[in-house]
């Protein structure tokens, strides 16, 4: 899907609206700067692969070699989707502004595509089978908003930064991959030495694949709200999908060489890395100003972070800050006001000036609870993770059943 380079668009004073419905570019050179109005910039993207088995259907025996070895076959294996890709700088000025980012990647064959990609390998020696097919990358990557290496600066305003990962909130990313073709025309071919090597070659491959979302890609970049009440959603949805029942009926009820030759892709399969993240902020600066700011950090998947990495400092107001976990030792200062925090992982949070109240869903005996001396200090570890916070007065356990003071959280231990 063709980009549309921001730096070519022209804008006024007025409210303007950037929406392509097609993936959108900033280059690195590039300074946008959308002027005063409501401006909207949203970008879509979507891409599919199917482990380069289709650019295989009708080839001819002879051609088999030629294409194994080509762009187009291990394009199919590589796939990556960006709804807004900056690396440039985007200022988006005064008004209620919005950047919003959706990225949907996926990866899957049909058992017909598969078939025929196996009964053309069976032209090929055994050999370059298994070179072919184990040298496959696999790798599907999401990013509904990548700002690695760039800056969004969102100016006065109510603005908002949304980069979801799964499709309908304004920062969007799914990866997902789907193996179960391969699994259904393994268990339904016959057992020769080609479809050995081919099972083998891809269980190789499956094995060593990789699924990334990522709502917002902040690597190295910088994110600047402003004043407001400014909000920053994303989220993010990894998967490496279940077998499908056509492809679980197959492998039970084919013979056992093929039942062998099968679950040594299913088992490969499973060790499919798939990582959700809703805010990579490594080595990354997200500022929110003062207003009563809100960030929103969702992800799911086999290894999930709402929030990883980097600096947030939400500056002053009434702040919210939500995400399904955290990783990356990211470092939050929540600023003055009386914040509110969800949330628990791999960090460091100062709560700032002001009656501040910290939720960690899990109930408080899940926890190793260690007070410090000063600044109401508390180290929560949980699993070998622990979280560092200062400067909060309330504490929340057990999704909302067990509500303590700090004062009561030292004589509650």
């Amino acid at each position: 899907m063709a980009s549309l380079n921001l730096s070519k668009v022209n804008f006024n004073q007025r409210s303007n609206v950037i929406d392509p419905g097609t993936p959108i570019f900033n280059p690195k050179s590039s300074i946008v700067n959308t002027g005063g109005g409501a401006d909207k910039i949203i970008g879509t993207d979507s891409i599919n692969g199917d482990f380069g088995f289709g650019v295989l259907a009708g080839v001819e025996a002879q051609d088999f070699n030629a294409v194994i070895a080509s762009n187009a076959f291990s394009a199919r294996a590589n796939v990556a989707a960006n709804g807004i890709n900056n690396k440039g700088v985007i200022n988006t000025g005064i008004g209620a502004d919005q950047v919003k980012g959706t990225a949907t990647a996926n990866i899957s064959a049909t058992a017909e595509t598969v078939s025929q990609a196996i009964a053309i390998a069976k032209t090929a020696d055994t050999s370059v089978i298994s070179k072919a097919f184990a040298s496959i990358n696999v790798k599907v990557t999401a990013d509904g908003i990548d700002n690695s290496g760039g800056k969004i600066n969102n100016g006065m305003g109510s603005d908002g930064i949304y980069g979801d990962t799964e499709g309908s909130v304004a920062a969007v990313a799914i990866a997902t991959a789907d193996a179960s073709a391969i699994v259904e025309a393994v268990a339904k071919a016959p057992v020769s030495p080609h479809l050995t090597a081919f099972a083998l070659a891809i269980a190789e491959s499956l094995a060593s694949a990789t699924i990334i979302a990522r709502g917002i890609n902040n690597k190295d970049g910088t994110m600047t709200t402003g004043m407001g009440a400014d909000t920053i959603s994303a989220t993010a949805t990894s998967s490496a999908a279940t077998l499908s029942y056509a492809a679980s009926s197959a492998v039970s009820s084919a013979p056992s060489e093929n039942q062998a030759l099968a679950q040594s892709v299913v088992n490969a399969f499973a060790e499919v890395k798939d990582i959700a993240i809703a805010i990579d902020n490594s080595k990354g600066t997200i500022r929110t100003g003062d207003g009563q700011d809100i960030i929103i950090a969702k992800a799911e998947g086999g290894e999930s972070y709402g929030i990883f990495g980097g600096i947030i400092n939400m500056g002053n107001g009434a702040d919210t800050l939500e995400a399904s976990s955290f990783g990356g030792s990211v470092n939050i200062n929540m600023g003055d006001g009386k914040d509110f925090v969800q949330g628990f992982g791999d960090a460091k949070i100062d709560g700032g000036v002001g009656f501040d109240t910290l939720s960690l869903g899990y109930k408080i005996d899940d926890f190793n609870i260690s007070l410090g001396a000063n600044n109401n200090k508390v180290m929560f570890e949980r699993d070998g993770i622990a979280m560092n916070t200062t400067h909060f007065e309330q504490f929340v356990f057990d999704n909302g059943n067990l509500t303590l003071s700090y004062n009561q959280l030292s004589q509650y231990l």
